[in-house]
This record gives structure tokens, C-alpha cells and sequence, in this order.
């Protein structure tokens, strides 16, 4: 397996193990990750595996050969470290030593878990939460830390504030707390309160200054179905939910965040690989600056929204297409048959119905509204497939989505 068209930035997703941990790395370099994170178990189980020393071997090697900058493991959701039952905290405890150890054979330097629920009292909780990471460090000296994951708050869960996370790691020994460092998930982050989507930078801000950007090191980039401050930790398309594309684009593009491995978690619907390969293209299309340079791929027409004699007749042509095309022509994005590129993706916007991502946030949103948007991709022939043009890291999608198709629109008034 060759290492071109390999990225470089520190962004992937969550992949499956089925078949062994081995079989990840191979996963992530398919849908054209330079970062992966998995379960090095089965999440919702206390069976706890072994691994055997060939199944090590295999999956450092398939690591290395797949180009892979980064690697994350998320631990078990069983765990509840802050739980007031001394039997169940005492499980949870086996079961996290467990994600250590294996973390540490299989060369993954980072776990990624989230803080327990503390039942009886926040301070209590925070407290066993606390002493429970550090026994569990010490039980496991050696290359592997924890990424403690900010919550979204929901019953009793623990870690939905800065300053709980603060207080978490500085409840820790020294030598403890030396091995642990944070993981942020966008959707959580709203969930709780946090104006990611309109104050990026203020969020930033107040992280540095309670705990410091460079404990930073893993950020889960999720949009939410749920609106802020709601507590629902439920997860959405990048650019299609209630965050929105903006706060995406601010964070691929910020200096202090490039060091940061970024994870998503995004829904996989019936084709993992297709949506995963999607919202990559997508995040990446959000970090490049436009450029506006023609694209000649073939059987792809390429143009730029600016205000010209032509923009207008352009779009309304395009627009007249898909009204006269409705049930034929399958343009619909909501069917999300057209394959598009990075720069496309990036232009997506939630009003995104009528038309694929570009066609309709940058054409048919200067049709209406006259408003300028980046340049876009049209198909040139009532084919269900654009060839995209590749970038390094841009692989073309394929399958179908579990989103509804959009209804067919009227063919709009002509402009002036």
C-alpha cells in the first residue's frame, strides 16, 4: 500500500474493528484518514480480550504501512470511574487498566474516556473520579496517557465544564497527572452551552485560560442535531446541523488547533465509508483558502460565482434543470448521488436542499438572493456521477445516504 495522496494534517475518524484491531489502520488509510481512532474492545461489554502477540505485530505493522500519523483509543462505555459503588468503580477500574495495558502493547500512546457519573454528589464523584485515573496510571507505567473527553452534560455525567476538567486532572498526584491531557467534541461543547457557533474564539479563549491550549490534544469535530445549551449529545453531518459549517471552517483554519488530532464521529449511515471519505473531503475543503482556479476535469464545467452578465442566465438555466428534471435527472443533494470534491463540500450549508452542496449554496443562492458565493462544479451531461478532481487527499464517494430526497422545485423567474 503506497503513501500517496496521504495528507498533511492530523484528521480521521472513528473506524471499526470487526475482524481484529489489525484491520483498522487499513480502514482509516481508505477513506483517506491521517488519524484514526477505535475501540480495543467490544464498548459495551466487560469481556475483557487478549491480544495475541502476532495480532500486536500485525497491527503495528499494517500502522506503519498505511502512513497513519496518529492513533487514538476510546475506552469502554461501561466505565464509571466516579460511581459511589464501590463494586462497580472497582470493575470499571479492571476494565480501564485493561484499555491501558492494550493501548500500550498495540504502540497507541492515548486513551480517550469519559469522566464517570458521580450519583450521589459532584465533589464526591469528581473525587473518586480523580483518584481512580491516577491508581489506574500507576498500575500501567509506561508510553500511554489519558485524553479526558468533555461531556455534554447530560444527568450526573461528569467533565461538561472547564473548570470540572481542570479540577479532575489537578485532583491527580503529580506523576499522574503528567500522563493526562484533554480531548474537546464540538457537539458536546454546544450541548452544554458553548457558543461554538457563534464565538469560536471566546470558547478558545476561555479554554486557555482555565486549562491551557497546549493540554489540547484531540478534538472530536461533530455538528448536533440538538439546539445549545439542550444537553443532547446527539451527532450530525459536518455543516448540517445546529453548529453550522462556519465554526468548522474556523477550526480547520486556526494555527493553534494544526498540532490537534481531529476525530469524527459523524453519522455513518448505510455506507460508513462512503460518509466517512465525505465529511473528511469535506473539513479539508473547509481548511484550504478558495482560490477560484478553473477546474478541467473531465465532464466537469467549472466557474465562479462572481456577479457577472453570465452568473445570472447560468444559474437560472441550472435551476430550470432541476425543476424540469424532478424524479429524472437525480440532482436532489438530499439523495447525495453526485460525488463532489473538497472545495465543493466545503461550500456546504444547512439550506442545502434542491441541488448538490455547491449547485445549490453558491448558484441557487445567487439566483435567489444575488448573494456571492466561492466557486463551484457543474455537471455538464444528466450523468449521476461528477469525477472529482483529486487532491492529495479527495477519494471519490459512492452508495447511498439516510437522508429523504428534497422535493422538486419550479423553475424560477428569470433574472435581471
Amino acid at each position: 500500500m503506497g503513501l500517496r495522496g496521504l495528507a498533511d494534517d492530523l484528521l480521521g475518524a472513528h473506524v471499526s474493528t470487526l475482524g481484529g484491531v489489525a484491520t483498522a489502520p487499513a480502514r482509516g488509510r481508505e477513506i483517506g484518514a491521517t488519524a484514526i481512532q477505535l475501540f480495543t474492545k467490544t464498548p459495551n461489554q466487560w469481556r475483557e480480550p487478549i491480544l495475541a502477540a502476532e495480532e500486536i505485530a500485525r497491527f503495528r505493522a499494517e500502522l506503519a504501512r498505511s502512513g497513519i500519523r496518529a492513533v487514538l483509543a476510546h475506552d469502554s462505555y461501561l466505565i464509571n470511574l466516579a460511581s459511589p459503588d464501590d463494586t462497580l468503580r472497582a470493575k470499571s477500574a479492571a476494565c480501564f487498566i485493561g484499555e491501558l495495558r492494550r493501548c500500550r502493547a498495540l504502540g497507541i500512546p492515548w486513551v480517550v474516556s469519559h469522566p464517570g457519573n458521580y450519583i450521589d454528589a459532584p465533589a464526591a464523584g469528581l473525587d473518586r473520579n480523580a483518584r481512580a485515573y491516577a491508581d489506574c496510571l500507576t498500575a500501567v507505567p509506561g508510553n500511554v496517557g489519558v485524553l479526558i473527553e468533555g461531556t455534554a452534560g447530560a444527568g450526573t455525567a461528569l467533565g461538561s465544564t472547564f473548570e470540572e476538567l481542570r479540577a479532575l486532572r489537578e485532583a491527580m498526584p503529580i506523576p499522574a497527572r503528567a500522563r493526562v491531557g484533554f480531548c474537546l467534541d464540538t457537539a458536546h461543547l454546544h450541548a452544554v452551552g458553548y457558543d461554538v457557533a457563534g464565538a469560536l474564539d471566546e470558547v478558545w479563549e476561555e479554554f486557555e485560560q482555565e486549562i491551557g491550549l497546549a493540554l489540547l490534544k484531540c478534538l472530536h469535530l461533530n455538528d448536533s442535531k440538538g439546539a445549545r445549551g439542550s444537553r443532547l449529545d446527539r451527532h450530525e453531518w459536518i455543516g448540517e446541523g445546529t453548529i453550522g459549517a462556519e465554526a468548522f471552517r474556523r477550526v480547520m483554519r486556526d494555527p493553534r488547533l494544526a498540532p490537534v488530532i481531529k476525530i469524527i464521529e459523524t453519522p455513518k449511515g448505510d455506507d460508513p465509508l462512503r460518509h466517512d471519505r465525505r465529511m473528511l473531503r469535506r473539513l479539508r475543503g473547509y481548511a484550504r483558502q478558495q482560490t477560484g482556479r478553473p477546474n478541467r476535469t473531465k465532464h466537469v464545467i467549472a466557474l465562479r460565482t462572481k456577479r457577472s452578465r453570465s452568473t445570472a442566465p447560468l444559474a437560472t438555466v441550472l435551476l430550470m434543470l432541476q425543476g424540469l428534471a424532478a424524479g429524472v435527472l437525480p440532482l436532489a443533494h438530499a439523495s447525495e448521488r453526485l460525488s463532489a470534491p473538497a472545495h465543493i463540500e466545503a461550500q456546504h450549508a444547512t439550506p442545502c436542499l434542491a441541488l448538490h452542496d455547491a449547485l445549490r449554496c453558491a448558484l441557487c443562492h445567487y439566483a435567489a438572493t444575488r448573494v456571492v458565493a466561492g466557486h463551484t462544479r457543474v455537471q455538464s451531461a444528466p450523468a449521476i456521477h461528477v469525477e472529482p478532481c483529486l487532491t492529495r487527499s479527495a477519494v471519490a464517494p459512492t452508495g447511498g445516504s439516510e437522508h429523504l430526497t428534497a422535493p422538486a422545485r419550479p423553475p424560477p423567474a428569470l433574472l435581471v
